[in-house]
């Protein structure tokens, strides 16, 4: 590879998340013994980006775990959030149009009444899940004696997954798995459950706690997971991360994200395999699509 194109890797932590930091030097120290002219610049304030911009020229590349520039009148090789895939429900859309295996769901704005989700699936009892929230801090349980919530664009509702409450997470770039994970979470109808969410969230703002354990992916799920990143890469997506749940019909996604993934555990407890596996996927980004000239 020539060295001609810049590659900026960006992060708004970098620099101010020890853990991510010092991955990100590692990433940084691989791709240049690969060749490539490699950067990743401070990102902290609409200064930075606007001086990014200014930098940024044709040929570039520029890989991002967050949306958090805007490049403009620029040929410049963007992977980050692709807007094809804004919101929840698109991205579960998304993912039964290219057939992988997903959760039985419906869009919330096709839902005229809770009735009908009840004799759809058999069930007295849903989960409605809202649009741009996390840490199970957008879903509720709604039965019988429930209203039909103020249903917003990209909400969904599903049934509730009973076999495993488990969530399988699974981290990756391009054509590469970069780690996959179990989230130990109790059944989403434990009366405790939004106590233990609340708990595992402060755990994870001091420290990687004991809810969670590494797995090794079923060969059939992980080349599901692998075309699923070519094809996310190919809208302009850049490094994602699908949350599984196991059934007695395999694994089923329950959600993907594609911005915004957690980093703590994973880059606190495996630091030397996330940064050797993101630098590969990289470095195949670049051969396949021909980036660095």
């Amino acid at each position: 590879m020539k060295n001609q194109s810049h590659l900026y890797l960006l992060n708004i932590f970098f620099g101010r998340r020890l853990w991510e930091t010092d991955v990100y030097k590692n990433i940084l120290s691989i791709l240049s013994q690969n060749g490539l002219n490699v950067s990743c610049p401070k990102i902290f304030n609409v200064e930075d980006r606007i001086q990014l911009n200014h930098n940024l020229q044709s040929g570039d590349v520029v890989i991002a775990p967050q949306p958090q520039i805007s490049i403009k009148n620029k040929k410049v090789n963007g992977f980050c959030e692709p807007q094809k895939l804004y919101n929840r429900s698109s991205r579960m859309t998304f993912l039964d149009n290219i057939g992988f295996p997903t959760m039985k769901w419906i869009n919330g704005t096709k839902v005229k009444s809770l009735s009908e989700l009840f004799e759809l699936w058999e069930t007295n009892i849903v989960l409605y899940k809202k649009n741009n929230s996390f840490q199970s801090k957008g879903i509720k349980l709604l039965n019988s004696n429930s209203k039909l919530p103020d249903v917003k664009n990209g909400d969904l509702f599903c049934p509730i997954i009973t076999e495993n409450p488990y969530t399988y997470k699974v981290d990756f770039f391009h054509n590469k798995i970069l780690g996959s994970y179990i989230k130990q979470t109790p059944s989403v109808l434990n009366e405790n459950y939004f106590d233990w969410i609340e708990g595992d969230n402060k755990d994870q703002l001091q420290f990687p706690n004991q809810n969670r354990s590494y797995f090794y992916l079923p060969f059939d799920i992980k080349s599901k997971i692998i075309n699923l990143g070519k094809k996310i890469t190919h809208l302009g997506g850049g490094y994602s991360s699908i949350d599984l749940m196991k059934t007695s019909d395999g694994y089923k996604a329950i959600e993907l994200n594609i911005s915004e993934i957690a980093t703590k555990y994973t880059w606190l407890t495996r630091p030397v395999q996330y940064s050797k596996n993101f630098s590969k996927a990289i470095l195949n980004l670049c051969n396949d699509y021909d980036l660095i000239k």
